[in-house]
């Protein structure tokens, strides 16, 4: 917000003109706004001349458009005084404007402003409106949304709006309060530890030119090693700043809005307006909201980036494997027609009984060289090997380079979960607390991670057994396996990041709706007022007649893009750009639609387990999707 005549401008030029200079009507606006009903033609009758008349017609007209009384100026309406004398002084060939005096004025301001059912502005509303300001800052602290508001709790209470400069007083004092607030809890919970870590923000560094807040704002720019290692080094920097700011920001109250405002304008304001320009108080206030954003923001970037990393590592193994698994099965085939020849030889009809064993050796060497053969016969386990062995061989072979990359995310990134008891939580930390002391896993017994993150069936797998029959961890492999496991778990929402956006659990989201719904609960907004439920039922009976329109409008032909096969039971899109037709299987169910919004209604209020709600959610929604094929 800029200052201007150090008065707080909280509307643009073309604002302020729109609301508070005269309207200049088009035709179209004219037959509207001057159509005046019986009851307004005879309240401009009542005035005591043609002039009177006619100024209170144009008034009747500019309220119904603005509601706002404007000073006329004859000169400047007379395309809508000709409209007036036409339509309603047919019998007056010429109009000679007069103006009116003041108590005509007001007089007529009166009058109409009371027909409409509005009053007029006084000083008395203003406590009223600084009282609404005030709870309106609380959801958003920009000038302009506390102006819109104002408005439209001043035309719901059938109040004019007061001129400008008035509506600019009681927005300044508005946010002169909520700073004033802000300040006093900022001088009284920051240490003078706490002031001087956050200045550090503000300094260069002693061996780089930029200064730790503009080190800060650079972004990764993709998932390559060195970027991820600068974000998870800027996650660990200012974690104990993190921890300072979401402890202070429960002291704010803060609304998600005026979060990202305030942390915004540390990308506003230079490191030099910070240090020198700003109040102290504004400058610890616009840090501790921004350190709060980006560390959010870090942590979803690492997680991602953990995610992409694995992703890279689970298709390398997969496609290592299925080549080598193809070449074995190849050389396996290869051996079976090779056999079959040394097989031939028992049954050969040329070889009488009589001959000598070294004649039939001499034969089968020369279908395969003994040395060869010798080879097979002694390293030949007789196991035939599956997809899932080579897959694990080449986990042991290229995990370990995509490990120094996962590894320290993993040990960056701190995780929480849903259940209470995780076992998959517990090992998460055991690891931690292993690779943080430079131990291996490979040492420990496998009694040391819990009993469930150790599947049977991979057991063969993940484990080797020592010459003292003792079970130790095949250490890459189990690693990869908790890695894989931790991914799959916090797409299912059992693991997630309590300080993320993007990772948070479902239950956070609605424990946050809820801290925030006793926040708004004295607002005012009209979305609030209904029930959840009857919310619900409009949005599902808004949704049953989009339907019911969609399927008039395809029975009637109109919609002329798409067409029916009545053999498969499925809508095909018509794709002007290639010569077929793109297919969309759709399946009709409203009915599931309703069934969702309310299964989840009813979840929610009885407090069932969400996790059961999800589940339940995906075998409905399965019945109820959208398919598209190419």
């Amino acid at each position: 917000m800029r200052a201007s005549n150090k008065q707080l401008t909280i509307l643009s030029e073309a604002e302020k003109a729109a609301l508070y200079e005269s309207p200049d009507f088009d035709e179209e606006q004219r037959l509207s706004f001057l159509n005046l009903t019986p009851e307004e033609q005879a309240l401009v009758r009542n005035r005591a001349n043609l002039s009177a008349q006619v100024h209170c017609a144009l008034q009747i007209g500019y309220f119904k458009a603005m509601h706002m009384f404007f000073p006329i100026d004859w000169d400047e309406v007379q395309e809508d005084t000709d409209f007036i004398m036409q339509e309603y002084f047919p019998e007056h060939m010429f109009f000679h404007p007069t103006t009116i005096t003041k108590h005509q004025y007001y007089a007529q301001c009166h009058t109409i402003a009371a027909h409409f059912g509005y009053q007029l502005w006084s000083k008395e509303f203003e406590p009223l409106l600084r009282e609404k300001a005030e709870k309106i800052i609380y959801r958003d602290v920009s000038p302009q949304f506390i102006v819109i508001e104002l408005l439209g709790f001043m035309r719901e209470k059938k109040i004019m709006r007061p001129g400008y400069t008035t509506l600019q007083a009681i927005v300044s004092n508005a946010l002169n309060a909520e700073r004033k607030r802000l300040g006093t809890i900022i001088h009284e919970s920051l240490t003078e530890a706490d002031k001087s870590a956050l200045q550090k923000l503000l300094f260069e560094k002693e061996t780089e030119t930029l200064s730790g807040l503009a080190d800060l704002k650079q972004d990764a720019k993709d998932f390559k090693p060195r970027m991820i290692s600068a974000e998870r080094d800027k996650l660990i920097s200012i974690k104990p700043l993190y921890l300072l700011a979401k402890s202070l920001l429960s002291k704010l109250k803060l609304s998600q809005q005026n979060l990202q405002y305030y942390a915004s304008l540390v990308d506003y304001y230079t490191v030099y307006d910070l240090r020198k320009k700003l109040k102290s108080d504004q400058t610890y206030l616009y840090l501790v909201c921004y350190i709060h954003q980006r560390y959010l923001k870090l942590d979803d970037n690492l997680m991602d980036a953990f995610c992409f990393q694995l992703k890279e590592c689970e298709m390398e193994i997969k496609e290592k494997a299925q080549d080598a698994y193809s070449e074995y099965a190849i050389s396996k085939q290869s051996e079976l027609a090779v056999m079959k020849k040394l097989v031939k030889l028992y049954v050969k009809q040329e070889l009488s009984d009589e001959i000598r064993f070294g004649e039939v050796r001499r034969e089968a060497f020369a279908i395969m060289p003994e040395e060869e053969l010798r080879n097979k016969v002694l390293h030949d386990d007789d196991k035939e090997l599956k997809l899932i062995d080579f897959y694990w061989k080449m986990v042991d072979k290229h995990f370990h380079r995509f490990k120094l990359q996962l590894r320290p995310l993993m040990m960056a990134i701190d995780f929480s979960s849903t259940a209470a008891d995780s076992p998959w939580l517990k090992t998460i930390t055991w690891l931690k607390e292993l690779f943080g002391a430079n131990k291996t896993i490979k040492k420990y017994p496998i009694t040391a991670c819990p009993e469930k993150t150790r599947p049977k069936r991979l057991q063969k797998f993940l484990f080797d057994t020592n010459a003292k029959g003792e079970q130790k961890f095949h250490g890459d492999r189990y690693e990869f396996w908790i890695y894989r496991q931790m991914k799959k778990r916090l797409k299912a929402g059992e693991l997630y990041l309590a300080d993320s956006v993007h990772h948070r659990s479902l239950q956070q989201e609605i424990s946050s709706a809820n801290e925030k719904g006793a926040l708004v609960e004295p607002l005012d907004i009209p979305a609030l007022r209904d029930p959840i439920k009857k919310l619900l039922d409009d949005r599902i009976a808004e949704l049953h007649t989009e339907w019911l329109r969609f399927n008039s409008d395809f029975m009637q032909g109109k919609l002329k893009h798409l067409n029916y096969d009545e053999k498969t039971n499925t809508i095909h899109l018509k794709n002007p750009g290639r010569r077929g037709m793109k297919s969309i299987k759709i399946v009709f169910m409203i009915s599931c639609h309703s069934a969702i919004l309310r299964m989840y209604f009813d979840l929610l209020m009885n407090g069932a387990d969400i996790h059961q709600f999800l589940r339940t959610y995906s075998l409905v929604t399965a019945k109820c999707m959208l398919m598209k094929t190419a």
